[in-house]
């Protein structure tokens, strides 16, 4: 498998992938752990907003009659993705840790991609010690206890969608740029 702009050898590429399953894991042992305050950081009125119009919507049948949707209801991707993993698992416990980790992994895609705007030739070395560093969110969790910090990169409906919306407008800003220098 190649990655076009990607400069790397067999076990620069498994390091990387390895680096992405390291995340991975580190996202579940968080959430294994996680204390009942911790527990209840994590499930908190904001975060528990998609459940609920999910319930409203889906399961009760009556509508977002009387909602009063904020300013900025993320719709996505928050909503998008959170209704269709509730929908597939069918617990919204479960639907909430699924997206937790999909959202994460499309952070980490981004990283990638932003990196190899930016620097047209990388080696996977690189985006492997950017997925590395990445594990520090969860090492304040792992080590000092505090998930509030760690909570602001797997929370669901928490301004990070709008951060990914972020990231993939600096991606489509980067491609436009790119496309005018050829022009």
């Amino acid at each position: 498998m190649k990655f076009p702009g990607v400069i790397y050898r067999r076990w620069d590429l498994v390091i990387y992938l390895f680096s992405v399953l390291v995340n991975i894991g580190f996202v579940v042992f968080v959430f294994s752990g996680l204390t009942e305050n911790q527990l209840n950081t994590y499930f908190n009125s904001d975060t528990l907003y998609l459940q609920s119009i999910y319930k409203d919507i889906f399961l009760d049948k009556s509508g977002i009659s009387g909602w009063h949707l904020n300013a900025a209801p993320n719709f996505f991707p928050d909503m998008i993705f959170f209704f269709i993993f509730h929908k597939i698992f069918g617990d919204f416990i479960l639907a909430s840790l699924v997206y937790s980790i999909a959202q994460y992994l499309i952070i980490l895609l981004l990283i990638y991609h932003l990196f190899r705007f930016v620097f047209r030739v990388i080696s996977l070395n690189y985006l492997s010690a950017a997925n590395f560093l990445m594990l520090l969110f969860f090492m304040v969790t792992i080590k000092n206890g505090d998930f509030v910090f760690t909570f602001y990169l797997l929370s669901i409906s928490y301004h990070l969608g709008a951060f990914i919306n972020t990231l993939i407008c600096l991606l489509f800003t980067f491609k436009y740029l790119n496309l005018e220098k050829k022009n």
